[in-house]
């Protein structure tokens, strides 16, 4: 295949990827949706006590957080897609051979996220990046809807704080505290990835081109002796 064929494709999955993730979200905010419209309609839904709904609200809990941790992927492979489709589209458009474009493009990439492989945290430059643009919004919107079920469980369980506070300023107190431990979350998984695998979608790249990425890649993340290696 041409790099003009693999830079359509790797656009093609990228945009796959994103349609995926917007899937996930449309499908968690129905079920969501569904249920505060049933709870308001019902006139009385928690009228034989939290036992019984309170495990289908904890579930739905449960599942909005293993659907954020979805959504993370997603992202995971939106930025590889991205990264892959910038190495490609350098190859149509300069006359550079593959071994200097994709030298000059890798430093900038990884530059650009703030990404340095002797270093097990993320740097401000890559949390700075990770805070901006549609994914990052769309994220936080979806942390939102999954909360609400989360907060029910704590308020109607006794978890949550009892102090008299207003409960708009309780709720949006532990909606602050859910959003940063999530994003950090985020933010942490995204970098070890990046740090420990790459960047790119290998496979979506030709033979050359994967060989540089993973010679590239251990040429930067050399392994640290065992210190008790030979004790």
């Amino acid at each position: 295949m041409t790099y003009k064929e693999l830079f359509d494709k790797c656009n093609l999955h990228l945009v796959e990827s994103d349609r995926k993730r917007d899937q996930v979200i449309a499908f968690y905010v129905t079920i969501v949706g569904a249920f505060i419209a049933f709870s308001n309609n019902s006139n009385g839904f928690f009228r034989n006590g939290i036992e019984i709904p309170g495990y289908f609200i904890l579930s739905l809990g449960i599942l909005g957080i293993l659907l954020a941790c979805i959504v993370i992927q997603y992202r995971k492979w939106h930025i590889r897609y991205l990264n892959s489709a910038k190495i490609l589209n350098q190859f149509i458009v300069t006359n550079q051979t593959p071994l200097q474009a994709f030298d000059n493009l890798y430093t900038d990439i990884m530059c650009e996220y703030g990404i340095d492989r002797d270093k097990y945290f993320p740097s401000m430059r890559f949390l700075n990046i990770y805070s901006k643009g549609v994914e990052f919004l769309t994220f936080q919107a979806f942390l939102v809807v999954a909360f609400v079920p989360l907060y029910i469980i704590f308020m109607f369980s006794g978890i949550g704080f009892q102090v008299n506070i207003h409960w708009g300023i309780v709720f949006f107190f532990n909606l602050l505290n859910f959003l940063i431990v999530m994003n950090l979350y985020a933010a942490v998984y995204l970098y070890f990835d990046f740090i420990n695998e790459t960047p790119f979608a290998l496979w979506v790249l030709p033979a050359e081109l994967k060989k540089l990425v993973e010679e590239k890649s251990n040429k930067k993340n050399p392994k640290k002796p065992d210190k008790n290696r030979g004790i």
